[in-house]
């Protein structure tokens, strides 16, 4: 296999990815509860105001103030749930670069020539003498 200079770029480029994705997740999570707590109180008002109209007073402009904070924050709130998400799987599920280069480069050094034929006997050539300073 031959490895690109492009292949080495992209091992480095996943520690970046990686140390880019723990702030944003950390972010996101707290805008995301932000918001699912401003979407709690906005509804809270939404309904306050919808009681007073159907009561007869004239608080309609209040309830579609509230009605309007209540979609915002309900969909920022997703959203920033779906961030926290797709950061979160990120910054776990994307490999460190030293396991990329293991993942690559360890398959090619064991087929390599070298390896199935000069390391076996360099291998035995070291136990044997491993067993002969252990017999004196």
């Amino acid at each position: 296999m031959n490895i690109s200079p492009l292949t080495i770029y992209l091992w480095q480029l996943a520690d970046n990815v990686i140390s880019a994705l723990g702030p944003v997740s950390v972010f996101s999570a707290l805008v995301a509860l932000a918001s699912a707590a401003f979407w709690g109180c906005s509804y809270y008002e939404y309904a306050t105001s919808a009681a007073k109209v159907a009561e007869g007073r004239d608080y309609k402009d209040e309830m579609t103030s509230s009605l309007g904070a209540c979609t915002l924050s309900r969909r920022s709130s997703y959203l920033t749930s779906i961030v926290f998400l797709l950061s979160t799987a990120g910054f776990i599920f994307t490999p460190r670069s030293n396991t990329i280069a293991m993942m690559v480069i360890i398959p090619e050094i064991a087929r390599s020539k070298v390896v199935q034929q000069d390391l076996p006997d360099i291998y035995n050539a070291a136990v044997k003498a491993l067993k002969d300073q252990l017999t004196k």
